[in-house]
């Protein structure tokens, strides 16, 4: 069978469960807190889900929705996965009413979403706050203690458009400190929606930061997808994996965009899949690039354009200054989550890299690589050189000639030559 791509809303529970790839710590320790909230008679405890686009956030949430479903100890908890994109949600009483649709499951009246004209009101808040609650306790098994498990993903999105007024803020805190039977398990691409002293969702959630897959990560879902799929033969090379995992930076989403290339060695039909979706997410990154500093975008520049991994030391001398004089302007790449790095091996500095790889393709396809005659393929040339040998590259420009592709086959030629 095909296994789903990108969606892991439209995947099936059979496939999270057999594709479930290196989150095993981080599932642990949610089912661990929703234990601990459906037993315990205090406080409830929250989860903020940090990670770059692509790092897996939506997939490890469809992870704990087939978790619970299977685990006896939190059985007791209800769990609802929201949309991912949410634009009807325009106030807080809004967003306590999706939530209680969506409990109510696929029999809900479809009218139960829209909003009204005074959901803006404070009176709204407390009325769908009633309404929730009365839901939750309807579906609570006798003899447990009632409790909604709420997926949220992009939550600073939602708090910015639903939330962002003060007291609206308030009352959220108080719905997180006050209800025994709710808690919240949300997503972010940034970790510093509540760590402002003054904010009022201060401390408000426990953070969980999922890390990049390693080599043997991208080697087990190769594995365990060519097994759902019914594919057979042998292992991907070591080299190939280690060329997958250095290019994508840990991405578990390049490694879904680059899996058929694996399996069917067609690096055309992977570089094409990758730019449709450097097109889909274009308007996303024009705004990243226009809220990023104009120091710090300088930065990234020279990052993409000569080359990743770097230290801060080498990427300040590719500019012509010194470390210190950067140092301002790194960190804010580092805590805006566009940036990770790794301790360099057999050394005392890091390595960076940006995190999130499709907005490399995007920044080389629209910037770097605008006006030379830019193809998928040219996007993805540093990884071609890895991942094929010379003779390798030699075949697959046969191949695209064969194909009526000459520009794809220079490509190759140019690599093989090289």
């Amino acid at each position: 069978m095909r296994v789903t791509r990108f969606n892991p809303h439209a995947m099936s529970d059979a496939d999270v469960r057999a594709l479930a790839t290196g989150r095993e710590t981080v599932l642990r320790q949610i089912l661990d807190t929703i234990r601990q909230n459906c037993t315990g008679t205090g406080r409830n405890q929250h989860l903020m889900l940090i990670a770059p686009r692509g790092m897996g956030k939506s997939f490890t949430l469809r992870m704990v929705e087939v978790a619970l479903r299977e685990d006896g100890a939190a059985q007791a908890a209800s769990f609802v996965l929201l949309p991912e994109e949410q634009p009807h949600i325009t106030t807080p009483s809004g967003f306590l009413d999706e939530i209680r649709r969506a409990l109510e499951g696929p029999g809900a009246d479809p009218a139960a979403g829209m909003a009204r004209w005074n959901d803006d009101e404070p009176e709204a808040w407390e009325e769908a706050a009633n309404r929730l609650g009365e839901a939750i306790s309807s579906r609570t098994p006798p003899g447990s203690r009632p409790l909604l498990v709420v997926a949220v993903e992009n939550f600073d999105v939602l708090l910015d458009r639903v939330f962002a007024d003060k007291a609206q803020q308030s009352r959220l805190r108080r719905l997180l400190a006050e209800r025994a039977d709710l808690m919240l398990l949300v997503t972010t691409l940034k970790g510093e929606l509540d760590q402002a002293y003054d904010d009022r969702l201060f401390h408000a959630f426990r953070h969980l930061r999922l890390t990049p897959w390693n080599e043997q990560d991208y080697l087990t879902y190769f594995r365990r997808r060519r097994g759902r799929e019914g594919g057979k033969g042998p292992d991907p090379a070591e080299a190939k994996i280690r060329a997958l995992s250095a290019y994508t930076g840990g991405s578990p989403r390049m490694a879904v965009i680059l899996a058929d290339l694996l399996d069917e060695g067609d690096p055309l039909s992977a570089a094409e899949t990758l730019d449709r979706l450097v097109d889909e997410l274009t308007p996303y990154y024009q705004d990243l690039l226009d809220r990023m500093p104009p120091r710090s975008r300088i930065l990234f520049d020279a990052l993409v354009r000569g080359g990743e991994p770097c230290s801060q030391s080498e990427l300040a001398a590719r500019l012509g200054t010194t470390q210190n004089r950067i140092a301002q302007h790194f960190a804010w790449l580092r805590e805006h989550e566009i940036l990770f790095g790794e301790r360099r091996q057999g050394g005392r500095d890091s390595l960076y890299r940006v995190a999130d790889r499709v907005l490399v393709q995007y920044y080389r396809k629209r910037i770097v690589l605008h006006g030379t005659g830019y193809t998928p393929l040219a996007g993805m040339v540093d990884f071609l050189k890895t991942f094929f040998t010379a003779e390798e590259s030699r075949r697959q420009a046969e191949r695209l000639l064969e194909g009526k592709a000459p520009r794809e086959a220079a490509i190759f030629l140019g690599i093989a030559l090289e």
